[in-house]
């Protein structure tokens, strides 16, 4: 049995707000899927035992005045249904989201209406989908995970591997925030806003660490895990393709990167 296609949830401030749009890439053709039970842009997405666990973002797709939502929903792949689940504890547009393979994690994002890298966020929230619950970094005197080191939205997903999540630079505003003013080399934030910085959270611990930064600041990408080129050494490698350098606060537009992030464990 061919393995299922690869699933893409959009929202845009056209007629077609809110649809799922699937690629099958057997047949090099895209169809439409069940629509989501809520209508968001800038929500964060993934895939965790056969479902789409999908939440938060900018209500129906408004990128010029939309509240951010807490919303939360999954999809069952086999079953082709969605279903909603509680929301997370803090609503976050432009946040991070991946799984270990046993619990759903959010991380960072902007809190802000409207797409806005104003008000960045550290939140840590972590989903447990046996027992339907969320626990976040604003509840660390009961237990809760430890927010990440510097808040910001635009990483992408975050990816998995060894153990630990990885976060890749993303952007906040430089007109003062609670980071201070742009550029900041400590941190690995650059004078427009972007970070070459890559975070790590190991959940078995509940511990953060900065691990060897990006050669180019960047954020608004898609990080995605493979395998190096043999020429790179073979074994896992992160690939960073498509990025902006430069807030949209001060207007930028993107550039065509494909970067290879390598040996980021060593």
């Amino acid at each position: 049995m061919p393995p299922p296609p690869p699933w893409s949830l959009t929202s845009i401030e056209t007629p077609g707000q809110g649809r799922m749009q699937i690629y099958n890439p057997l047949t090099s053709s895209w169809s439409y899927g069940p629509n989501p039970e809520h209508k968001a842009g800038a929500a964060c997405a993934t895939v965790l035992r056969g479902s789409i666990y999908y939440c938060g973002g900018l209500r129906d797709g408004n990128q010029k005045s939309g509240p951010v939502v807490p919303t939360c929903a999954v999809f069952n792949i086999p079953m082709g249904t969605w279903s909603s689940i509680p929301p997370m504890p803090y609503a976050v547009h432009h946040a991070s989201m991946v799984t270990d393979g046993n619990f759903v994690y959010v991380v960072g994002g902007r809190n802000v209406s409207k797409n806005s890298v104003d008000s960045p966020v550290a939140f840590t929230q972590i989903y447990n989908p046996e027992t339907k619950t969320w626990r976040s970094s604003g509840q660390q005197l009961t237990g809760g995970p430890k927010a990440m080191p510097y808040g910001r939205g635009g990483m992408g997903p975050g990816i998995s591997m060894y153990g630990s999540l990885y976060f890749f630079g993303g952007e906040v505003s430089c007109r003062g925030t609670v980071l201070g003013r742009c550029p900041n080399s400590t941190i690995g934030l650059t004078s427009t806003g972007v970070f070459n910085r890559v975070d790590r959270y190991t959940p078995a611990t509940d511990t953060w660490d900065r691990v060897f930064p990006m050669n180019v600041p960047r954020h608004g990408f898609y990080p995605v895990l493979g395998t190096a080129p043999r020429s790179a050494g073979g074994g896992p490698a992160v690939y960073v393709c498509g990025a902006g350098n430069i807030t949209p606060s001060d207007f930028a537009g993107l550039v065509a990167l494909v970067m290879l992030v390598h040996h980021i464990l060593k």
